[in-house]
């Protein structure tokens, strides 16, 4: 349960992105600035955290590659889809794309990694995806149902869902702190095009701040010390509890209510990352020696 708490936590970490990074939207930053700024300021604390370490080198000159892909993928091209989407689609749709995230983990450790997709877990993926769903459309914003915006969601999400994928492949060979400072910066070079640089009030810098110290240098080593003890499979449904507190935070902050479809939603999403951390035997009737659904 240690390692599930260490995922649990980090999440909750990322699920107050949204209410410190709408403090800096509104001083004038663009989603897109803030997610430069934030790979840049948490990538150079992990260079800095690497190289007092003695950990800022790679094993081997052929995973340079890898670590370039990932930074370029999940960092620059994961913000830029999820914004295209955004702007195509609007941000219920976006939000609800990104969330089927679990199910490209789930079937990219089942290809890459032989993790068994049981029923136990295609329920519980199902379960964590609704969920989500259900907690992004409780505002009650319209959907543009548009094509390109549902590429361009499906985009975000398989590249979000490399975190967990990558992640799980480069973990045994390397510690957290290497991992981000290779791949933060490279992201933020793949942002650095698409932003205006401009000066902004101090609350701003301030907000910025707070993403990438908390959200990004402490999520991040969190998230991956639970990693390295649980299938990736288990660990994006356990995470998947960052809207339920970037819902319940908006609500404290900014008074934002969810309906009762978005209650609904929150408690599928939370009752499935328990199960998740539970051996599946609970969940199943036990005939002889084995389980059966």
């Amino acid at each position: 349960m240690k390692h599930y708490s260490l995922v649990f936590l980090a999440a909750c970490l990322w699920g107050a992105i949204g209410v410190i990074g709408r403090a800096a939207f509104q001083h004038g930053m663009s989603p897109v600035e803030v997610s430069f700024w934030r790979a840049s300021i948490s990538g150079l604390l992990f260079v800095g955290h690497a190289a007092l370490t003695g950990q800022l080198r790679l094993n081997t000159r052929r995973d340079l590659g890898g670590f370039i892909l990932f930074g370029l993928l999940a960092v620059s091209l994961f913000n830029a889809s999820y914004f295209l989407a955004v702007e195509n689609g609007g941000v219920t749709l976006a939000t609800i794309m990104l969330y089927t995230a679990p199910a490209f983990v789930g079937i990219m450790a089942r290809l890459l990694f032989g993790e068994q997709l049981s029923r136990y877990k295609i329920m519980l993926i199902g379960l964590t995806i609704s969920g989500a769903g259900l907690i992004s459309i409780s505002g009650g914003s319209q959907i543009t149902l548009a094509p390109i915006a549902l590429i361009w969601g499906l985009v975000s999400s398989a590249t979000y869902a490399l975190y967990y994928i990558f992640g799980k492949y480069i973990l045994p060979r390397y510690q957290t702190v290497t991992i981000m400072a290779l791949a933060l910066p490279t992201g933020a070079v793949g942002l650095a095009p698409f932003v205006s640089f401009q000066a902004h009030p101090w609350p701003a810098w301030l907000a910025v701040g707070g993403l990438a110290v908390i959200s990004t240098y402490i999520a991040y080593q969190l998230y991956y010390a639970g990693l390295r003890h649980i299938e990736a499979s288990r660990a994006v449904i356990v995470a998947s509890i960052e809207p339920v507190v970037a819902s319940f935070l908006a609500t404290i902050f900014y008074g934002e209510q969810l309906s009762l479809l978005g209650y609904l939603g929150a408690i599928m999403v939370v009752g499935s990352a328990i199960a998740s951390s539970l051996p599946e035997r609970h969940f199943f009737l036990k005939r002889g020696n084995k389980y059966i659904g």
